[in-house]
């Protein structure tokens, strides 16, 4: 069986990294997919202030994850958010969401982050990954819906 590994994303990568992401909005929303979106993947690539993941299997990405890059209003330390994690999901169960997470606590260490927070929605379809490998916290999350016009 081949290994996972991990790279950070870079604007080589925009085309798969939409593919990624239009099938990681198929999976929340339901329905059918979403056009891929290069531009906007493009755009999130470029922001300096996040940093994205992927995962590759015999060369192919089968995940990403993207982290924003903060700083603690009462600290002054960076912090890292986790935005997303996906694995495609006949690839899940091969170690890929692992291995991201572990690439995104080796570049916290190197970019000496006071800690990486993860939210984690409770929607019913989610792995257990987030409590095998993460601790957890008491804290309650509340939502503001901006609603467009």
């Amino acid at each position: 069986m081949t290994s996972v590994d991990v790279v950070r994303l870079g604007s080589c990568h925009a085309a798969d990294l939409a593919r990624l992401l239009a099938e990681h909005v198929q999976e929340r929303r339901g329905g059918s997919p979403p056009r891929p979106d290069r531009y906007w993947a493009e755009k999130l690539l470029a922001d300096p202030r996040i940093r994205l993941f992927g995962a590759r299997l015999d060369g192919n990405l089968i995940g990403y994850a993207v982290v924003h890059e903060l700083t603690d209003c009462l600290t002054g330390l960076e912090t890292g958010l986790l935005e997303a994690v996906f694995v495609r999901p006949e690839f899940r169960g091969r170690g890929g969401g692992r291995e991201l997470l572990a690439a995104i606590a080796d570049e916290g260490r190197r970019s000496a982050w006071s800690r990486v927070r993860w939210i984690v929605e409770e929607d019913g379809r989610r792995s257990s990954l987030p409590e095998r490998l993460a601790g957890t916290e008491p804290a309650t999350l509340h939502v503001v819906p901006m609603v467009r016009q």
